[in-house]
């Protein structure tokens, strides 16, 4: 009936947005009980009707309560999963307020990097003649003992389950084309461009860790000998906050449409931006306390084994306790970290 095929929709809408879900049948939208047939044909009519029409499958408590009289009861239905997304009727829906809505592409992507799909794992890439000569520095420098290209490709996950180069070995080789640019302006705005530097087309790593070399160059000291306890040192900017925010920009970028991080500088600030916004199910407050939440966990576990990432989760807590909340704004499609100058 229709009444049962909203109510699939309204089970699937509640568990991608709270991973939990309850409904009644035989209760009006007003509270009103007014009960209905309950009898073991309409229950397992209706627990086949959600096995055959929510994706994943679930498996829901059904439960016949007391109603108005004794023939018409109150059918509770309620379940808890959490391998979103979900759909109904072959539709991704979430619950708003008190309809269901259509979940957009891209928080569509978010839920499924939130349930462990990690989509830069497994999407193909676009070449396949690929090298890691740079990569493969990177990782003997820091101890990592590499016996040969196939045995790392194979521990790094650098191929997805048909055994193809996926996109983060794309961008960890020595063909990646990922534009890793440092931009600096003269003023406040973006009017004025005064120089552009490319660090990219090369492996993320050493693109990384070049563009951090790049912007350390420019973090003047400004020398006060007027204070009466002797000299102080100022810096134009706080090193640890601007390397954990471009560390994180890099490693939890959402690479999957190839939009890389950037760096841009302007008279009064610096400014980390990357692309994809927070993950899905991860709350302002979880993300403030510096939660751990890869994105990208594949290219997150590279990092660490290259020393570019930490499960301590202080980077944003770093941030947060020299420049404040203030330094951090979230749209749906991009994470913008801002580091004010000193002087």
């Amino acid at each position: 009936t229709g009444e049962l095929k909203e109510g699939i929709r309204s089970i699937a809408s509640m568990l991608n947005k709270n991973k939990h879900a309850i409904l009644y049948f035989g209760i009006t939208n007003k509270g009103k009980v007014i009960g209905q047939e309950a009898s073991d044909k309409t229950l397992r009519d209706i627990s086949q009707a959600i096995s055959f029409n929510i994706e994943p499958a679930i498996i829901p408590t059904i439960t016949a309560m007391d109603g108005p009289s004794e023939n018409l009861k109150v059918i509770k239905i309620e379940t808890s999963d959490s391998d979103i997304p979900y759909s109904a009727y072959g539709q991704h829906l979430i619950r708003s307020a008190d309809e269901e809505k259509k979940i957009t592409r891209e928080a569509l992507r978010k839920m499924f990097t939130g349930a462990g799909f990690d989509f830069i794992s497994e999407i193909d890439s676009t070449r396949q003649d690929l090298t890691f000569e740079k990569f493969t520095s990177i990782l003997v420098s820091k101890g990592y003992h590499v016996f040969s290209i196939s045995s790392l490709v194979k521990a790094k996950g650098l191929k997805n389950s048909e055994g193809k180069y996926n996109i983060m070995a794309f961008i960890l080789s020595d063909q990646s084309n990922a534009s890793i640019k440092v931009v600096r302006f003269t003023g406040t705005d973006k009017t004025s461009m005064s120089q552009r530097t490319e660090f990219g087309n090369q492996c993320l790593l050493l693109a990384l860790q070049q563009a951090m070399d790049y912007v350390e160059t420019l973090n003047e000291t400004n020398v006060d000998l007027e204070k009466g306890d002797g000299r102080r040192d100022k810096h134009l900017f706080d090193a640890e906050s601007f390397e954990e925010a471009w560390k994180n920009a890099c490693v939890h970028n959402s690479w999957m449409d190839m939009i890389p991080p950037a760096i841009y500088i302007h008279s009064d600030r610096i400014e980390i931006v990357s692309y994809g916004g927070l993950p899905y199910g991860l709350t302002l407050d979880e993300f403030y306390e510096g939660s751990s939440h890869p994105i990208n966990k594949a290219l997150w576990m590279i990092f660490n084994s290259a020393e570019y990432a930490e499960q301590t989760g202080h980077g944003v807590p770093t941030i947060l306790n020299k420049y404040g909340k203030r330094a951090f704004k979230i749209s749906d499609n991009y994470l913008t970290v801002t580091i004010p100058f000193a002087f």
